[in-house]
Parts: C-alpha cells; sequence; structure tokens
C-alpha cells in the first residue's frame, strides 16, 4: 500500500518525492514504475514509519498491507500498489516440532489453498536461493485446482526484469513443491535472470 502525505497517487507523486521502504524488492518495483522518485531506506514499527511521514521526513511510504489491516490502521487515501508481493507475505503460520500434538493441531485448522500456495512459493525461493535482500516476487493463486505460479526478479533499480509463471494442477504438497521447482528450474534456463540473479545475490552480500 502507498500511504502518503497529500494523498497522492504513485501517478501524482511529485519528481523527487521522497518514498520510504525497508524492501529492496519494493524500492525496485517502484523506480520501474516511477524512476524520478527518491526511494529511502525506512526503518522502525508502523507508527513509527507514519510518524517520520507526518514529521516530514517522507512524503510517502510503501507498507504491507496485511501489516496495516492486523495492527487496524486504516490511512486515508492509501493506495494498493499493482505489485507481486514478497513470496508467502500475509500468510500466518504455526511453528511447532514435526508429529508434536501442536503441529497436528496446526495441520487441522490450516486453510488448504493457502497452504499448497505457500508451499509452491516457498518451493521456488528453495531452488533459486534468494532471500529478502533480494528484490525478487512471487505470488501463488488456485483457480478451482489449478495452481497458477508468477514470479519476478528485478534489478535493484528497476531498470530491467524477468516475470515468468505456471499452472497447472495441485492437489498435494509434493505437486506444490513440484510447480514451484519447476519455475525455479526456468528462471535459471533464462539467461537475463540469471544474469539479475547474480547481480542481486552479489549485492546482497555483506548486508545484515
Amino acid at each position: 500500500m502507498l500511504v502518503s502525505r497529500g494523498g497522492h497517487t504513485l501517478e501524482t507523486l511529485a519528481e523527487g518525492a521522497v518514498v520510504g521502504t525497508s524492501s529492496p524488492r519494493r524500492k525496485a518495483q517502484l523506480l520501474r514504475v516511477r524512476p524520478g522518485l527518491s526511494v529511502r531506506e525506512i526503518r522502525g514499527n508502523l507508527s513509527t514509519r507514519l510518524k517520520k511521514m507526518e514529521d516530514g521526513l517522507y512524503d510517502a511510504l510503501v507498507l504491507a498491507a496485511a501489516g496495516l489491516e492486523r495492527m487496524g490502521i486504516h490511512p486515508g487515501g492509501a493506495e494498493s500498489l499493482p505489485f507481486l508481493p514478497a513470496p508467502c507475505q500475509g500468510i500466518i503460520a504455526l511453528e511447532a516440532p514435526l508429529n508434536s500434538p501442536l503441529f497436528s493441531l496446526g495441520r487441522s485448522v490450516a486453510h488448504r489453498e493457502t497452504f499448497l500456495c505457500s508451499v509452491a512459493e516457498r518451493s521456488l525461493l528453495k531452488t533459486l536461493g534468494v532471500g529478502c535482500h533480494v528484490p525478487f516476487a512471487a505470488l501463488a493463486r488456485m483457480e478451482g485446482r489449478i495452481l497458477v505460479l508468477e514470479a519476478e526478479i528485478l534489478d535493484p533499480l528497476g531498470r530491467e526484469s524477468v516475470r515468468l509463471s505456471c499452472r497447472g494442477p495441485v492437489a498435494s504438497e509434493k505437486e506444490a513443491v513440484r510447480a514451484g521447482a519447476a519455475l525455479g528450474e526456468r528462471f535459471r534456463e533464462t539467461p537475463e535472470a540469471v544474469r539479475l540473479l547474480a547481480e542481486s545475490l552479489a549485492g546482497a552480500e555483506g548486508r545484515p
């Protein structure tokens, strides 16, 4: 979500406007659409970030819609951006020891479609070996029994990107793993994607 001090949209922000985000992916996606913006890193919880914008340090912020919703924060004039999210963004997960009572309970209440989507997205990440410091986005969704998985890798300044997708029937965890891995292999077979991935991984080395 884009939240701004003046109720601006991404399209109406002035050239040189300062936009805050802590995500390399969001920075690259913003600059791909609006290369004239000044995208700067921002840290802190939601309240801290919003206060920094109100104090004039930023003209706008890009924030996760899921985080705003969970905190009950509804900024006026917020704009939903048409960008692919980070893999598994917005999914609530329960971590428990394998085969424990808590693990069994979690399995029993899990949302099946969301679980399969998360498995496919995580399999894609594992195949490519990327983390949160790489401008990489992915989103899976179920259309009936068909899983649709879209993903993209960008260069840090949004000048180049490669976007690939796949679709096919998925009814089990193993099939979701295979779907994610298969799309990952397609990225590895695409020269432009291989180059962008190598450059992004090199740039991410040494970051905390």
